[in-house]
């Protein structure tokens, strides 16, 4: 849809939006979901007793998979990300990355813990062709701007126009 190729607000499940919420993270739990392409469906809640935002994609593929926090919204970098690599066998390699360039030699991995806002890899599956990946990030304010990428195979490499996409998590304004 338009809203996550444009970066506009994904609108929660059972929510109506009429404008953005933003500020600092706490309050109430929300939730959303958004159909980010024909192969690729991201859903997410929120707990702002601890506030966690968990995030679940699930890529209608047997192709690579990341999803990642920017720095600028929309943005593919500067970043930090969850990236997801079907190994052919049912198994998923699963690992978070500082995205610091375009290039393949500005994808580092990233070792320790959640310090700093990292996300946190909870996992990740494939079944029947698909790539499933669950993650979880401590959120200090809103709105948070989630990017998406998917490979056309495997192999991590460019993504292409069509293999990419952003959506701006937010909990919905009340009426």
């Amino acid at each position: 849809p338009p809203a996550a190729r444009e970066g506009r607000r994904a609108v929660p499940r059972g929510q109506r939006q009429r404008r953005a919420g933003g500020g600092a993270a706490g309050g109430a739990d929300f939730e959303g979901q958004e159909e980010a392409s024909s192969e690729l469906a991201i859903s997410w809640s929120y707990s702002g007793a601890n506030s966690t935002l968990r995030v679940v994609a699930e890529l209608d593929k047997d192709a690579w998979l990341s999803i990642a926090f920017p720095d600028i919204p929309c943005l593919m970098e500067p970043a930090v990300s969850v990236i997801a690599l079907p190994q052919g066998d049912g198994s998923v390699k699963t690992n978070r990355y500082s995205i610091n360039s375009h290039s393949a030699a500005g994808i580092k991995e990233m070792l320790g813990d959640d310090n700093g806002g990292i996300p946190s890899f909870v996992g990740s599956s494939t079944d029947d062709g698909k790539v499933k990946v669950e993650l979880t990030k401590v959120v200090s304010s809103f709105p948070l701007s989630v990017t998406w990428a998917r490979g056309f195979d495997r192999n991590l490499g460019y993504h292409g126009g069509s293999g990419r996409g952003c959506l701006e998590v937010s909990p919905p304004v009340q009426e």
